[in-house]
């Protein structure tokens, strides 16, 4: 009865966890994301598993009270369950790294050959399962010599599984995603083979394989750090990560470049803030809903980017087509109760990573290349052709300064735009210089979620900065504050801003 009183305790614990886990995936974390339903699957495989657990113990409490067939079906249930959980936490892992994509038939099969032989055909065929539990003579429980050696030799293998895709992306995974992974594999393999092996009496691994778990759930993005927030499209440092771990891997990708047009990008943006959140996020939200719900990243300035993999059910020239049909017609915003058309010219080009863009320093440089022209019909570009032009534009704005400056467009603002860019201006000096190391960060291409480790804060200190940062210079979001740090830039009026803000020069000399 102590031991079952314990067993009873170690459940229940593991049952808290878990319903903890469901707090932290529902409130914190992207739903939306395959990995975190995957995720999500391993929680209610593992809520399964705890609940088959204690029914079990409970029948198997007093042997001669519930028919044998009944606690041989639960049992049964509970031992091929159990063991269903380590090829799935390892499948996400396979998913969150990318490895997915590059792997074959015969790598899927031999992966699920250790789960079928020593799980599924515990239930399926009665002689090998008289040697996985068995019920003596008083109908008390026995586990069987093969679930005792042959189970925890299971769980070892997926272990290395695990261990290999850690080692094999590790430049995809941050420090805190590596420390969680040697915890779980800590967690889950070391109590199953002590509790297997020297106290099968005991079910204290259900406990651990909980907090292991946990740890790791902890370590995936929050929401907040992977979309941008107008748009509600993975941001660009999500895309970095992304497809920088996929080219470290091999994985081949084709990425659609939708830019929109300078001119027609600053015309939105100074129409006012909530008309252009209101665009950009219809356009993000058209991208998101196409077919398969392809993943779509929003890199700033105006040029969203969808990724296809070997396994979309779009392939590159036909999602190009059905975008050149879409913004060759208008978008239709509400605002308030007046409806306003907005004709949106865009250049379309299709880029194989890693064919065309060997890395991801030359995707952004293609991403980032601006489009000029401005057309009725959306421009469909090679990627070659693009590839072409943005080593010319390298060339020309390395060659020197003064030829740069001759080449690059400048633009007249319109007066009321200019004067806002005036009054966002003169507000730099108020900032402190803590906001203003903030700011230059930002300015640098940084994101929130790096400022931490740059500036020695914490995330909290960092929020705080940017509420500060918001309100001294009248913007709602840093959305908009990059908004204004673009226009300023694209009509060469930033260096003021840069000098007030303490940047080092010395480079650009």
């Amino acid at each position: 009865m102590e031991t079952i009183g314990y067993n009873f305790s170690y459940c229940i614990c593991a049952l808290v966890i878990v319903l903890l886990s469901y707090v932290f995936l529902f409130t914190r974390k992207d739903m939306r994301r395959r990995n975190s339903r995957l995720f999500l699957g391993v929680q209610i495989v593992q809520m399964a598993i705890i609940t088959l657990n204690i029914v079990r113990m409970y029948l198997d409490n007093v042997p001669g009270r519930f028919p044998l067939p009944l606690r041989s079906v639960f049992d049964g249930i509970y031992l091929a369950a159990h063991q269903t959980l380590a090829p799935l936490i390892t499948w996400y892992f396979i998913s969150f790294t990318g490895m997915r994509h590059k792997m074959s038939k015969t790598a899927r099969i031999l992966y699920l050959m250790p789960l079928v032989c020593l799980s599924y055909l515990t239930i399926i065929i009665p002689q090998i399962r008289q040697y996985m539990y068995s019920y003596d003579e008083n109908l008390v429980f026995h586990l069987g010599p093969a679930y005792i050696w042959t189970v925890p030799m299971g769980g070892m293998f997926y272990c290395v599984v695990i261990a290999y895709v850690a080692i094999r992306s590790r430049h995809r995974l941050s420090r805190e995603q590596k420390n969680a992974i040697v915890f779980l594999i800590i967690f889950c393999s070391t109590p199953s083979f002590v509790q297997n092996i020297w106290m099968p009496t005991q079910q204290f691994s259900v406990f651990f394989e909980a907090v292991g778990i946990f740890v790791v759930l902890l370590t995936i993005d929050n929401q907040n750090w992977v979309y941008h927030s107008a748009t509600q499209t993975y941001n660009r440092l999500t895309m970095q990560r992304h497809l920088e771990g996929d080219i470290e891997a091999g994985n081949t990708c084709d990425a659609v470049i939708v830019t929109i047009s300078r001119k027609a990008y600053f015309e939105i943006a100074s129409a006012g803030n909530e008309e252009f959140q209101l665009l950009m996020g219809t356009i993000g939200n058209y991208m998101k809903g196409l077919h398969g719900r392809p993943d779509v990243y929003y890199c700033e300035r105006g040029t969203y980017v969808i990724t296809l993999y070997n396994d979309s059910p779009w392939k590159a020239s036909d999602l190009q087509a059905e975008l050149k049909t879409r913004f060759s017609m208008t978008w239709t915003l509400t605002v308030g109760e007046t409806d306003r058309q907005i004709h949106v010219p865009v250049r379309l080009t299709s880029v194989n990573v890693p064919g065309d863009a060997d890395s991801i320093e030359k995707l952004f440089r293609l991403t980032d290349f601006p489009y000029d022209a401005e057309t009725d019909e959306p421009l469909v570009v090679e990627a070659k052709t693009l590839v072409m032009a943005e080593q010319q534009y390298q060339e020309v704005m390395n060659s020197d300064d003064d030829a740069a400056e001759e080449k690059e467009e400048e633009y007249e603002l319109p007066e009321e735009l200019s004067s806002m860019m005036d009054d966002f201006t003169s507000h730099i000096r108020d900032l402190t210089p803590m906001e203003k190391k903030v700011m230059l960060c930002y300015m640098d291409g940084y994101e929130i979620t790096d400022l931490p480790e740059l500036l020695n804060v914490t995330i909290n200190t960092v929020r705080k900065h940017n509420r500060s940062i918001y309100h001294k210079l009248n913007v709602g979001s840093k959305e908009e504050l990059m908004i204004y740090l673009d226009i300023l830039d694209r009509c060469n009026r930033l260096e003021p801003i840069e000098n007030a803000l303490g940047k080092d020069n010395s480079s650009k000399d």
